[in-house]
C-alpha cells in the first residue's frame, strides 16, 4: 500500500537490469513487491489553491492525454510558453494535479532555473542526475556523461505511465535530452522562451480576459466583491498579468484599512506602476529582469530602445531606424525579444509589448544619455514622417499631395507605390502615426509635429478619427506658430478647415480656411490662397451657402488660371459642378463637370477622369437620362479598377446601384450596392460604409423591403454616430423617417424626422433642412393634419428660394398640390402642380415630373376630365419610359387602369393593371404590384366576380402584411366589412 512521502533505500535490481546499491531520494513513494523494491517519485507541487480561469488551455492540455496514455506511441510533449508572470506554472501545476491519476507509474518535478536570480540554469547532465536519483538510483552509480545518463532515464521510463513536468526551461537543448523515448509518458513544459525547435504541442499563454482578470482577483481578495467596477479597474491597470494581479491582492490584504477603489487612486497616482507591483521579495519588475538579463547585448538596447518608441506596435522598418541598421537585421533582433516573450505578433511582421513590459523597457531606456535617446527619437519620427508622406502620395494618388520633407531621409522604407499597399500601410501604422505626432508636439519638437501632421494630413481626412485629427491639426497650428512657420501655420489651418468640415463644425471650418487665406495672400503665395478658396468654396456649399461658394470657387479658378495650375482648375470645375447640383441648375453643373473631364485627359490624370464619370453619372440619374447615368458610371468603374482604387470603385458602384434601382434593375442593383459596402468596410472606410448602408436602405424601400431599409439605415446611424458624423447621422434619420411614413408609423416618423432637423439645423445644413421639412409633411397631411403640413412647406419653401434649390422646391411644390387636392382646392392644386412640372422641366427632372403629371392626372380624374387626365398620365408613362424609369411605368399603368375603369371600360383597366403587375412581378417590385392587384380586384368587383375579387384582393392583402405597409390595414378593414371578401378555400391568380 501507498505510504507517505519520505528518504526511501533502494537495494534490489532496477526494472531495467541495472544493479542499484543503497541510496537516499526524496519525494516518492516505497513499495514492496515480491523479488524487489520499487520507488514511485510523487513530486509534484500543490497547486494554487484560488487558481482561476484558463479553462480552454487546461481542456487542451487535458485532451492530449488519450494519446499519452494509450501505450504504442511517441511521448506526448506540451510546452507552454509566455511572457513572465503569465502564470505559466500555475496552469501546469493545476494541469499536472488534474491527471496525476493517470499517471500511477511516477510524477516527477525539476525547476530548470531557466530564469532565477542568483542562479545559472540547470544543466541537462545534472538535470538528469536529479530524475534518475528520484527514479531511485544510487548517485554513487549514476553515469558521468550525458549521453549515458539519457539512455538510463529512457530505460528506465520505457513502458511506464510517467508525468515529467519540466518548468523554466531556458531553451530547447536543455530540455530535449531529458524527453523519455516513447511510450505512455506525458511531458509538461514551461518556458518563457518559444522552444519552436521542440516536437511538442505548443501553447502560448496570454494575459488574462478581464472576466478572468477579476475572478482571480475576487477569489485571493473576497471582500472586493462589493465594488465589481473597482475591481474591473484595477485589474486592467495591472495589464491583466497574474503575478500583478497576486501582488496587487497581497497589497491589499496587508492593509486591511485600504479599499479596492483606494488602491486604484494609489496605482493610478503612481509615477511608476512597477514600483507599486512589489510585496516582499516578490515584484514584476524583478521577474522582467530576469528576462532582460538574459538577453544578448544587442537584444538589451533594442529593448530598451522600444522604450522609446511612443506607439504601441513595431516593425522592422522602425526598429531600422530606431537602431541604425538594416532591416534583414532589425527583423532578427525582434525575433530575439519575440522568442523570449518580451514581445508577441498580434498581426504577421508588427510586434507589440505588454504595457507593463513598456513601462519597464522606458525606465531603462531613461539612463541612457539624453543626446543618444533624441537621436534615436529623431531617426524614428523621421522614418514615421517620409514613409507616411510616400504612402499619402500612392494612396491619394492626387497631384496635389505633398512630397515627403524631412532632415534625415531613411535609408530603407516599405514598398508602397501601390495604391492598396499604401492604404494597408497607413491603415496599420495610423496609432503609431497619431502617437508619434502627439509626441513630437509635447516634447515641443515643432518642426516634426507640423511636417508629420502635413505628411498625415490625406489620410486623416479619409479615414479619420476625425475628433483627433482635429486636436492635430490644432496643435500643427500652435507648432508652427511658435517655430514663426507662417507657411506651415497657413498649411496647418488650411488641412483643419477641412477636417473640421468633416465634423460639421462649418463655422469653425470657415473660420480656418479664412485666417489660412489672409496668411497666403499676405505671403503672396497663389497657389496656397486659391487652394484656401476652394476649401472655402467646399464648405460654403456644405452649408447651403450656394452663392458664396459659387464666389469662392470663381475666384480660386481665375488664380488657378492665373498660374496655369490646370490639376486646381479641373478641381475646381467639379466643385462648382456640385454646387449647381445642388441648387438645381443642372445643365450648368453638367458643363462644369464636362469641363473638369477634358481637363483630367488633358492632364492624363486618371483618377480625375473617374472622379469626373461618377459626378456625370450622378447628374444623368437626376435628369432622369439613367442609360447616360449608367454609361457614365460603368466608365467610371473601368478606371477605377484599372488604377486599383477601391475607394473610387465603391463610390461608383455605390452611384450605379442607385442608378439601377431607379430604372428597375433591382437585381443588379442590389449586387452593385452590396459589392460597393463590402469594399467600404474592406478598406475599413466607416464613413462610405455608412453612407453604402444609407443609400442600400433607400433602395431596399424602394424594392418594397421595408424592413430591410430600416435595418441598413440603422447600421448606417449608428456608424454616422460613432464616428461624429454629422451630416450622415442626419441623412440617416431621414431617411429612416421617411421608411416610418411608408410603413404607416406616422409619429415615429415625425419623431424621427424631428430628430433629423436638429441635427441638419446644428450644422447649418440649410437645404438638408428643407428636404426633412418635405419629408415631415408627407407624414402630417396623411394623418390629416393639412394645415401644420403645409406650414411646413411653406418654410421648407422659402429655404430653398433662398439657397436656390429649384429641385427641392419643385417637391414641396408637389406635395403642396396633393394637400390642396386633398382639401377641396382644386384650383390651388392645379396651380402648385402646374408650377411644379414647370421647375421640374427648368431643371431636367424628367422623374420628378412624371410623378408630378401622375399627380395632375388625379386631379383631373378628381373633375371627371378624363381627357385632360388621360393626357396627364400618358406624358407621365411616357417620361418613365424614356428615362427608364420601370418602377414609374409600373405605377402609371395602375393609374391609367382606375381612369379606365372610372370612365366605364374595365376591359381596358384590367389589361393596364395586368400589364403593371407583371412588370412589378418582373420587377420585383412588390407594393406596386399589390397596388395592381388591388386594382384588378376593383375590376373584379365591377363586374360582380365575387371571386376573382376576393382572390386579387387577398393577394393585395398579404403583400400589404408581409412588407409592412398602412394599406394592410386600410385593406383589411375593408375585408371585415364586405362579406363578398371571405377568403376563398384556396386562392387562384386572376386570370
Amino acid at each position: 500500500m501507498n505510504e507517505p512521502s519520505r528518504p526511501t533505500n533502494v537495494t534490489r535490481a532496477d526494472v531495467t537490469g541495472v544493479v542499484v546499491q543503497a541510496g537516499t531520494v526524496t519525494g516518492g513513494v516505497h513499495i514492496r513487491m515480491p523479488g524487489r523494491d520499487v520507488v514511485v517519485p510523487r513530486q509534484l507541487p500543490s497547486a494554487p489553491r484560488r487558481f482561476t480561469g484558463r479553462e480552454r488551455e487546461l481542456d487542451r492540455i487535458v485532451s492530449l492525454v488519450g494519446t499519452a496514455t494509450g501505450g504504442g506511441g511517441a511521448v506526448v510533449v506540451s510546452a507552454i510558453n509566455g511572457m513572465p508572470g503569465a502564470g505559466k506554472t500555475a496552469l501546469v501545476l493545476h494541469a499536472a494535479r488534474r491527471l496525476s491519476e493517470r499517471f500511477p507509474d511516477g510524477q516527477f518535478f525539476l525547476d530548470l532555473h531557466g530564469h532565477t536570480a542568483g542562479r545559472r540554469p540547470v544543466e541537462a547532465v545534472d538535470a538528469l542526475g536529479s530524475l534518475l536519483v528520484a527514479d531511485g538510483v544510487s548517485p554513487r552509480f549514476l553515469p558521468v556523461g550525458l549521453d549515458d545518463r539519457a539512455a538510463l532515464w529512457r530505460s528506465r521510463v520505457t513502458g511506464r505511465r510517467v508525468l515529467l513536468v519540466l518548468d523554466d526551461a531556458a531553451g530547447h537543448a536543455q530540455v530535449e535530452p531529458l524527453l523519455p523515448g516513447s511510450d505512455a509518458g506525458m511531458v509538461l513544459i514551461t518556458s518563457r522562451r518559444r522552444l519552436s525547435a521542440l516536437d511538442a504541442d505548443s501553447l502560448e499563454l496570454g494575459i488574462l480576459t478581464g472576466h478572468e482578470a477579476a475572478q482571480m482577483f475576487l477569489r485571493l481578495v473576497p471582500v472586493a466583491r462589493t465594488d465589481r467596477a473597482a475591481v474591473e479597474e484595477l485589474v486592467d491597470l495591472s495589464g491583466r498579468l497574474p503575478l500583478a494581479i497576486v501582488l496587487l491582492a497581497g497589497i491589499l490584504n496587508s492593509r486591511p484599512q485600504w479599499t479596492v477603489r483606494s488602491l486604484v487612486s494609489d496605482i493610478s497616482a503612481a509615477t511608476s506602476r512597477l514600483a507599486r507591483l512589489k510585496v516582499d521579495d516578490r515584484a514584476v519588475a524583478a521577474a522582467f529582469e530576469l528576462s532582460y538579463r538574459c538577453l544578448p547585448g544587442i537584444g538589451q538596447r533594442l529593448f530598451r530602445r522600444l522604450g522609446l518608441h511612443p506607439g504601441a506596435t513595431v516593425d522592422p522598418y522602425a526598429v531600422a531606424a530606431l537602431e541604425e541598421v538594416p532591416v534583414a537585421e532589425a527583423a532578427e533582433r525582434l525575433r530575439v525579444l519575440y522568442d523570449d516573450h518580451l514581445l508577441d505578433e498580434p498581426t504577421q511582421g508588427y510586434y507589440r509589448m505588454h504595457e507593463l513590459l513598456r513601462e519597464y523597457a522606458r525606465d531603462l531606456a531613461a539612463a541612457e544619455p539624453a543626446q543618444q535617446r533624441g537621436r534615436a527619437v529623431g531617426r524614428l519620427l523621421d522614418y514615421y514622417q517620409h514613409t507616411t508622406a510616400i504612402a499619402c502620395l500612392a494612396f491619394s494618388r492626387n497631384s496635389r499631395a505633398r512630397a515627403p520633407v524631412v532632415a534625415r531621409v531613411p535609408p530603407t522604407v516599405p514598398q508602397l507605390s501601390d495604391s492598396g499597399a499604401a492604404l494597408r500601410w497607413l491603415r496599420a501604422e495610423r496609432g503609431n502615426i497619431l502617437a508619434c505626432v502627439d509626441h513630437a508636439y509635447a516634447c515641443a519638437d515643432d518642426t516634426r509635429a507640423v511636417g508629420l501632421t502635413a505628411a498625415a494630413a490625406p489620410f486623416l481626412r479619409y479615414a479619420g478619427p476625425w475628433d483627433v485629427a482635429v486636436r492635430c491639426h490644432e496643435n500643427a497650428v500652435d507648432a508652427a506658430q511658435r517655430e514663426g512657420d507662417r507657411h506651415g501655420v497657413a498649411q496647418a489651418l488650411g488641412d483643419l478647415g477641412e477636417i473640421r468640415s468633416l465634423t460639421s463644425d462649418f463655422s469653425g471650418a470657415i473660420e480656418a480656411l479664412r485666417r489660412a487665406l489672409a496668411i497666403w495672400r499676405d505671403l503672396v503665395v497663389l497657389g496656397g490662397e486659391a487652394d484656401a478658396l476652394t476649401g472655402l468654396g467646399v464648405v460654403q456649399e456644405q452649408t447651403g451657402e450656394y452663392g458664396a461658394a459659387i464666389d469662392s470657387y470663381e475666384s480660386a479658378l481665375a488664380i488657378y488660371r492665373g498660374i496655369a495650375d490646370r490639376s486646381g482648375e479641373a478641381n475646381v470645375h467639379r466643385g462648382l459642378g456640385a454646387v449647381y447640383l445642388y441648387i438645381g441648375d443642372y445643365p450648368a453643373g453638367i458643363r462644369m463637370h464636362e469641363r473638369a473631364l477634358a481637363l483630367y485627359l488633358e492632364l492624363d490624370d486618371r483618377l480625375g477622369e473617374g472622379n469626373a464619370h461618377c459626378a456625370l453619372g450622378n447628374l444623368g440619374w437626376l435628369t432622369g437620362d439613367y442609360p447616360g447615368a449608367t454609361t457614365s458610371l460603368e466608365q467610371a468603374i473601368g478606371i477605377f479598377q484599372q488604377e486599383g482604387d477601391r475607394n473610387g470603385l465603391a463610390t461608383a458602384l455605390n452611384n450605379l446601384g442607385i442608378v439601377l434601382h431607379l430604372s428597375g434593375s433591382f437585381d443588379r442593383a442590389g449586387r452593385a450596392q452590396e459589392r460597393a459596402l463590402g469594399l467600404y468596410r474592406a478598406l475599413g472606410n466607416r464613413r462610405g460604409e455608412g453612407n453604402a448602408l444609407n443609400e442600400l436602405g433607400i433602395a431596399r424601400w424602394l424594392n418594397g423591403d421595408y424592413g430591410g431599409a430600416r435595418q441598413a439605415l440603422r447600421q448606417a446611424l449608428g456608424i454616422h454616430r460613432a464616428i461624429h458624423d454629422r451630416r450622415g447621422e442626419a441623412n440617416a434619420l431621414h431617411q429612416l423617417g421617411a421608411v416610418h411614413r411608408l410603413v404607416g408609423r406616422y409619429q415615429d416618423a415625425i419623431t424621427t424626422l424631428r430628430r433629423g432637423l436638429v441635427v441638419f439645423r446644428e450644422i447649418h445644413d440649410r437645404r438638408g433642412e428643407a428636404n426633412v421639412l418635405n419629408e415631415m409633411a408627407n407624414s402630417l397631411w396623411i394623418i390629416g393634419d393639412y394645415g401644420q403640413a403645409t406650414e411646413l412647406l411653406t418654410r421648407a419653401q422659402a429655404i430653398q428660394r433662398d439657397v436656390g434649390d429649384q429641385y427641392g422646391e419643385a417637391n414641396a411644390l408637389q406635395q403642396v398640390g396633393t394637400i390642396r387636392r386633398l382639401t377641396g382646392d382644386a384650383p390651388g392644386a392645379g396651380e402648385a402642380l402646374v408650377r411644379a412640372v414647370g421647375l421640374q422641366r427648368d431643371v431636367g427632372d424628367s422623374r420628378g415630373e412624371a410623378a408630378t403629371l401622375r399627380q395632375l392626372g388625379a386631379l383631373h380624374m378628381d373633375a371627371r376630365d378624363y381627357v385632360a387626365a388621360a393626357q396627364a398620365l400618358r406624358r407621365a408613362l411616357q417620361l418613365h419610359r424614356r428615362v427608364g424609369d420601370r418602377v414609374g411605368e409600373a405605377g402609371t399603368l395602375h393609374r391609367i387602369g382606375s381612369l379606365h375603369l372610372a370612365r366605364g371600360r374595365p376591359d381596358i383597366a384590367s389589361r393596364c393593371y395586368r400589364r403593371g403587375v407583371a412588370l412589378a412581378r418582373d420587377l420585383k417590385a412588390p407594393w406596386e404590384e399589390a397596388t395592381g392587384l388591388e386594382g384588378l380586384g376593383r375590376v373584379a368587383e365591377h363586374l360582380a366576380d365575387v371571386r376573382s375579387a376576393a382572390t386579387a384582393l387577398n393577394q393585395a392583402l398579404d403583400i400589404y402584411h408581409r412588407i409592412g405597409t398602412a394599406d394592410a390595414t386600410r385593406l383589411a378593414a375593408q375585408t371585415t366589412t364586405n362579406p363578398a371578401w371571405q377568403r376563398p378555400e384556396r386562392d387562384t391568380p386572376p386570370d
